[in-house]
């Protein structure tokens, strides 16, 4: 007989066994439904920002990252997020990022989400990526919750979005970025500008910056692995959890390069422009004619790769080679499956 299942809670409970590991005890445990002391007010460095506080931890929603990857942003490496004067109000979530699955998606969707037991202390960090097939998802779902176990586990939780589909995870050099030089994969950009906006920023809601345990489902999970084998990032990603990841490989979960060429060049000439022009293209048009190219059997599309999800290319800078065809990352990784 099969052993039964993890269930979610045991799967939680690893992970945050695993953040909590090796963490010098330089804050004590909040006492169960205690209410976090100190100030509803932290400042970021691009601005303070006011949460909540919900369930005995300062909850803080929609706070940027990253700037608005909007107009001739768009298709482009993620800014540092614009200052801003006065205390920002971060209660509300932002809206997930573009996407099919839900209306209320937007653009302009580069921000993150924090629980911390209280500002003061230096409690070790976990952050966690949303899966979806790099097409679908956000870090406000409420599965995601990070109340809970920020509290029992005395962590600063936080969960974010980043750019997915046609604007997150492509290739073409008339795309190319003048500032950095990189023409794809902006998705798992984002999602390293998030681990350093965490590394300036952690300190400020009371996490340690060289305690950043690094987690995620499916496609976050990959997204972990991938992000843990960029050597910029080495010493800034203490050990990973992913879990159930989702690796990319031709064709299924990603795209080759000069099918990604072709993607692009099939939607421009849908929307009659070019793929540079893309950046001034109605967001909604651009997603509808990228979903209507790999519409239909796997067999009748213009392109062969890509057949299920469309995740990161093997561009030669972003990602080196599929993650099969690479070491496993340097640091300690708790490699959770699931059967559910």
């Amino acid at each position: 007989m099969a052993p039964s299942a993890p269930g979610r809670r045991t799967v939680l409970a690893a992970t945050a066994a695993a953040a909590v590991a090796g963490a010098a005890p330089a804050a004590a445990r909040p006492a169960a439904g205690a209410r976090p002391s100190g100030p509803a007010v932290v400042r970021t460095t691009a601005g303070p920002v006011a949460g909540a506080r919900e369930g005995g931890a300062l909850v803080f929603r929609g706070v940027p990252y990253a700037r608005p990857p909007l107009g001739e942003l768009r298709f482009a490496s993620p800014r540092p997020p614009l200052p801003w004067r006065g205390v920002r109000d971060a209660t509300r979530f932002a809206p997930p990022f573009l996407q099919t699955v839900d209306p209320a998606g937007s653009e302009d969707g580069l921000y993150a989400n924090v629980w911390t037991p209280g500002p003061r202390g230096r409690r070790p960090v976990l952050v966690y990526i949303h899966g979806g097939g790099w097409q679908v998802g956000a870090g406000s779902l409420p599965t995601y919750d990070g109340t809970r176990l920020a509290v029992r586990g005395d962590l600063v939780v936080i969960t974010f979005n980043y750019r997915m589909g046609a604007f997150g995870f492509g290739y073409h050099e008339e795309l190319t970025d003048d500032l950095t030089g990189d023409c794809a994969n902006w998705g798992l950009q984002d999602q390293a500008a998030l681990l350093r906006w965490v590394r300036e920023n952690a300190e400020a809601f009371g996490g340690d910056p060289d305690n950043i345990t690094l987690a995620g489902t499916s496609a976050g999970g990959a997204s972990a692995w991938q992000l843990a084998l960029r050597p910029e990032l080495r010493g800034l990603i203490r050990r990973i959890v992913p879990i159930s990841a989702c690796h990319v490989w031709a064709p299924a979960t990603s795209l080759t390069v000069p099918d990604a060429r072709r993607v692009y060049e099939e939607v421009a000439a849908r929307l009659g422009t070019t793929v540079r022009g893309l950046r001034a293209a109605p967001a909604a048009a651009v997603q509808d004619a990228w979903f209507a190219v790999f519409s239909g059997a796997p067999g009748g599309r213009v392109v062969g790769s890509g057949r299920e999800y469309r995740g990161p290319v093997v561009d030669g800078r972003w990602m080196r080679a599929f993650d099969h065809e690479l070491a496993t990352p340097a640091v300690p990784v708790l490699s959770v499956h699931t059967r559910t």
